[in-house]
């Protein structure tokens, strides 16, 4: 997220800004803990579709 600003940057105040901020920062935990529990639903085939997917998308997310 620090490296985005350009997506809160706009926003007319900085109280804007933080809430803006928190908001991206709460969505992604959820995202990641989303991500975590369908990994470990899918372990038994790690090379099956779901599994792939999943491990894509960390990557793109930390990147």
């Amino acid at each position: 997220l620090l490296f985005h600003p350009e997506r809160y940057r706009y926003l007319p105040c900085p109280s804007a800004q933080l809430r803006f901020f928190g908001l991206q920062k709460e969505l992604l935990d959820d995202f990641r803990i989303r991500l975590t529990q369908v990994m470990k639903e899918e372990s038994r085939n790690p090379l099956g579709a779901r599994y792939c997917a999943i491990l894509n998308a960390v990557n793109y997310i930390s990147t």
